[in-house]
């Protein structure tokens, strides 16, 4: 009984390592596979997602202002949100 506990065990580990590879790489190259970067790797056409949350409001992010992340480029509207 113990080894048939054990084998399903190993087999319950072996599905979930199985089933979360792709959700679980996050390696983007150059934002290529990312639904929200445009052609130029900028993030969500520029606008501070931060102050979405923060200050709910939309802002467009300053090009002096912006941060570089596995090739893809995110824009702030202030230093206090990009250090965020």
């Amino acid at each position: 009984m113990k080894r048939i506990k054990f084998i399903l065990g190993l087999l319950t580990i072996a599905i979930l390592v199985y089933a979360c590879k792709p959700t679980c790489d996050m390696e983007y190259p150059n934002g290529k596979d990312l639904d929200f970067v445009d052609s130029q790797n900028v993030a969500l056409k520029g606008f501070d997602v931060v102050s979405f949350f923060s200050q709910k409001e939309s802002s467009i992010g300053n090009d002096t202002l912006r941060s570089l992340n596995n090739g893809v480029i995110y824009k702030f509207s202030t230093p206090k949100n990009k250090n965020l």
